[in-house]
């Protein structure tokens, strides 16, 4: 891919398959021999000369021993190498001249659609040049569509594996044909005014469909179903950085794992909360998220009038009057005195 993008900006590519490379390394060398020569009509003695440049597939610690084993030569001056690949894909700045991949857009536009597990379709126009008939020759142009969750809750796979020979997902329907990209999903439009109904897929539903495209059967084990809900419940990956520390792992099992009442007092909690992330400006607000985000209930430990047991309450279940969660009789909220019977 490399290879092809390359081939848009630049004229004379030719490719060397790594595979290839030993049976090829004498072809290699001399080609560099015989390009790097003085550059006609240049009276200052500049020279023209091949760069040898490597896919970005080709790790880095590797460039050095195959370029010395395989491409240079003997010949001072004629080993160039370039180990950047050029940024292509980057818009073109306006402050300077470099090398833009060619592109030809008749237009964009901007689509809001809501995403939901009870609505999972999104329907919106194609995009038409205003220059071609309604109908004609099939796929006379193409529309490029990136996918965008705004609302971080990573539950809509908005990125797809790229399969350019043989694309058989991702398939938003039946009639649905997509070529997905790195620059997004590409479809070829039929005919003017077409209307597009996708049917979205959350990631999970996504990474299973397309292992089964490939003839891989995958299920979703109970802890991966268990990381999910965590996932989910705490709105994406935002919320679960809150307690993405071993500390704050280990303090909220304790709580939950306490035999009579899974609670802490609200001060000591977010001392101990914060310590593992002192300094961190970041995550300065992982109290408050667990809180709005329902993984943290507030609320206060009561005591039994009856029995004399305390027991801890959410504020949503708080009344004035409350049962016993160890007799399991009713007692009056401590209205009077409230600091006697809560805490």
């Amino acid at each position: 891919m490399d290879f092809w993008n390359l081939c848009a900006v630049r004229p004379d590519v030719l490719p060397i398959p790594l595979q290839w490379a030993e049976e090829l390394s004498g072809f290699c060398k001399d080609f560099i021999v015989r390009n790097f020569r003085p550059h006609p009509g240049s009276p200052n003695g500049v020279m023209m000369h091949a760069n040898a440049m490597f896919a970005r597939s080709v790790p880095t610690v590797e460039i050095e021993p195959l370029y010395a084993r395989h491409f240079c030569t003997d010949v001072p001056g004629a080993n160039v190498r370039q180990d950047w690949y050029p940024s292509i894909w980057r818009p073109l700045p306006g402050f300077t001249v470099r090398e833009p991949r060619p592109a030809l857009t008749a237009g964009s536009t901007t689509i809001d659609s809501e995403f939901s597990q009870d609505k999972t379709y999104v329907r919106f126009d194609s995009l038409d040049p205003d220059f071609v008939e309604k109908y004609g020759n099939s796929s006379r142009w193409a529309n490029v569509v990136g996918l965008r969750d705004w609302t971080f809750k990573d539950q809509l796979a908005t990125v797809f594996p790229c399969d350019y020979r043989a694309p058989k997902f991702p398939k938003f329907g039946p009639r649905a044909s997509t070529l997905p990209t790195t620059e997004g999903l590409v479809s070829f439009v039929q005919y003017k005014e077409s209307r597009y109904s996708w049917k979205m897929a959350t990631g999970t539903v996504a990474i299973n469909e397309w292992l089964k495209a490939h003839g891989i059967t995958a299920t979703l084990s109970d802890a991966g179903r268990a990381t999910s809900q965590i996932i989910q419940a705490l709105e994406g990956f935002g919320g679960v950085r809150s307690f993405a520390h071993p500390a704050i792992v280990k303090l909220l099992n304790s709580i939950t794992r306490r035999p009579i009442s899974p609670s802490i007092q609200h001060q000591e909690f977010r001392n101990k909360l914060e310590g593992p992330l002192k300094g961190d400006h970041w995550r300065s607000r992982n109290f408050e998220t667990l809180v709005e985000r329902g993984a943290v209930e507030l609320g206060m430990r009561l005591k039994c009038s009856k029995c004399s047991s305390w027991s801890w309450y959410a504020i949503d279940r708080m009344d004035y009057r409350v049962n016993c969660a160890l007799c399991l009789q009713g007692f009056a909220f401590a209205v009077v005195e409230p600091a006697k019977g809560a805490e």
